[in-house]
């Protein structure tokens, strides 16, 4: 299908709001009558195994390579938090619903897999009750999925309804930052040189050591409640080119990073994944970096997409963790 550039106010990856100092995050809000009833017909049926696939058509926010030459983006200035206008090549993507055979994707294979576990943590009321009670029960589980040895959570992100005017707020751990939500455009949140970065910057007295060994960086995903409207989708790595892959340099005071932006590539070619109406205790796990080179996977392109017909259910609640993933032992 043709492509379309169109302008638009969506925020790059990168880029974040002001800062907003909020005292207490506030518990998830209950559903509306129309979205209870929907996400109780979609899990009765779940239960009785009579889930049909949902798959669809939808627009997906691709780099805009104006010249053609699929050279990366300029250097974005990080001195300043503000949310620019982008120019996105919007491509019609078949997105899969791969409910009933998630077991045919892991982290090794793909880059990304579900994983079923409930949370003790009820109401994500704050930062310190998410790193005191949550934090443990991310690292137990990605240690007991990937083998891994230590598992350190350096960030979370809380997307979630605020009371006061309905809108999505982000909130990001301690440095807290209002945002528009959910990121409607694809990309992956480090390349394979600024991610062993993240190692040093926050545990530089560890990092020789560990970088000598395999490493990870594992993002965790849970919805606060079912997800209907704006799901998360992600790109099973193995229908990706490492040359429709851009780095995009994040220049900050004291330091660099950066993160990929995706061209759109042949018609068809990206296979996209997710998994409708996605509950509370369905994590989607899912790489941002791998310092493994023997052909498995070692990221994943991922980003919100519009469903037209729940664009007026309640807006999308979610928690991410972005954990690094060490294997000490595994130093081939």
């Amino acid at each position: 299908m043709a492509s379309a550039a169109v302008a638009s106010s969506i925020p790059a990856p990168h880029e974040l709001c002001e800062a907003v100092d909020f005292s207490e995050i506030p518990a998830p809000q209950g559903l509306s009558e129309k979205q209870e009833n929907i996400s109780s017909d979609i899990i009765s049926k779940q239960k009785q195994n009579d889930h049909k696939p949902h798959d669809l058509y939808a627009d997906i926010n691709y780099y805009f390579d104006a010249a053609g030459e699929g050279k990366a983006p300029e250097p974005h200035i990080m001195s300043k938090a503000v949310i620019s206008e982008a120019i996105v090549d919007t491509r019609k993507r078949l997105i899969h619903d791969i409910r009933g055979t998630e077991d045919e994707y892991n982290l090794e294979n793909c880059g990304f897999q579900y994983y079923k576990q409930a949370t003790r943590e009820q109401n994500f009321n704050s930062d310190e009750d998410i790193i005191t009670n949550y934090y443990p029960e991310a690292e137990e589980i990605l240690k007991k999925v990937t083998g891994a040895s230590k598992v350190f959570v350096y960030e979370h992100i809380m997307r979630r309804i605020f009371p006061d005017d309905g809108a999505i707020k982000e909130e990001k751990n301690i440095a807290k930052t209002a945002a528009a939500g959910p990121v409607y455009r694809l990309h992956v949140d480090h390349t394979h040189d600024s991610g062993p970065k993240r190692v040093w910057l926050h545990i530089p007295n560890e990092a020789p050591r560990l970088l000598k060994g395999r490493y990870q960086i594992i993002n965790i995903w849970r919805p606060l409640k079912t997800i209907l409207k704006d799901p998360l989708c992600v790109v099973d790595t193995r229908s990706v080119k490492d040359s429709e892959l851009l780095p995009v340099k994040m220049i900050y005071p004291d330091r660099e990073a950066a993160t990929y932006t995706v061209l759109p590539g042949e018609e068809g070619a990206h296979k996209f994944c997710y998994l409708h109406a996605q509950q509370t205790d369905e994590l989607l796990l899912f790489k941002n970096y791998d310092s493994k080179q023997d052909g498995r996977s070692r990221f994943v392109c991922h980003g919100a997409f519009v469903m037209p017909e729940y664009e007026d259910m309640d807006k999308r609640e979610s928690i991410e963790l972005r954990c690094m993933v060490f294997h000490e032992d595994d130093k081939e």
